[in-house]
């Protein structure tokens, strides 16, 4: 008689396999919180970056992107770019002009027209500037500030520039010599002051001319900085002389052992 043969679930391989799968997961969740706990340790770990990897991640596609975008669209950027320089330029000879004129007219020869002629031009050259530096395909309104600088320079010539224009001229045909001696007092500083605004967003705009990878770097710059700040930091042993230099610490390590 044939005899019988027993035969288990699994060969043995396949068990061999499954314990060793089974210790290893075992040994792996278990190790890894520890080794996590021991790593975070060694970090600058806080309740904002301890779980911002998400956030991070979401911050790095934005930043991909914005790279890609100014890479592939480099020469329509640009023209753009001069373009700007282009309007803010006329808006400065505008205003040198108006300076000019102030300074040196007569209530003989001072003309309102040319005025309102070189308000206009002004005030549509910094509309059509400010268009585009606030566009979502340009990038520039955070390069090196020169949004704020153009912002800033805006609100001076039309709250600063015309709005003094406005009191002293008003609807005066003719102007006396006290009315001139007004406009070159309190126009004349503020038209030097938007001048260098106006000036130094032109320079702004020629870096973006002469560097412009300069300039992507600068437009990634605030995610690169919110990424750093939301990011955890390997500080060494810098947590442990912090906590050992409080007194607290080890007094309760001594009451802990005592008692």
């Amino acid at each position: 008689m044939a005899k019988s043969k027993s035969k288990g679930l699994y060969p043995s391989h396949v068990a061999f396999m499954l314990i060793f799968l089974s210790l290893a997961m075992y040994l792996f969740f278990s190790i890894w919180p520890i080794a996590y706990s021991i790593y975070v340790a060694f970090t600058d770990a806080n309740n904002y970056n301890i779980a911002s990897e998400p956030r991070i991640r979401e911050l790095q596609a934005q930043r991909a992107n914005i790279i890609n975008y100014l890479q592939n669209n480099r020469e329509n950027v640009l023209k753009q770019v001069y373009a700007v320089d282009n309007y803010l330029g006329n808006a400065y000879s505008s205003l040198l002009t108006l300076k000019q004129i102030i300074q040196s007219s007569t209530p003989q020869n001072f003309s309102v027209a040319k005025v309102t002629e070189i308000r206009g031009t002004t005030d549509n050259a910094l509309a059509y500037a400010s268009s585009i530096i606030t566009s979502n395909t340009t990038f520039l309104y955070y390069y090196a500030n020169l949004g704020d600088v153009v912002s800033k320079a805006v609100t001076l010539i039309d709250g600063g520039i015309w709005a003094d224009i406005d009191k002293i001229v008003g609807f005066k045909l003719i102007l006396t010599e006290d009315d001139l001696a007004q406009l070159r007092t309190s126009v004349v500083p503020k038209i030097d002051q938007a001048l260098s605004l106006l000036q130094t967003a032109r320079d702004m705009l020629r870096q973006i001319e002469t560097n412009y990878d300069s300039f992507v770097a600068s437009d990634t710059k605030g995610l690169d900085e919110e990424i750093d700040k939301i990011s955890m930091h390997f500080v060494g042993l810098n947590n442990f002389e912090t906590l050992f230099s409080d007194s607290r610490f080890p007094n309760s390590i001594y009451k802990t052992l005592l008692f």
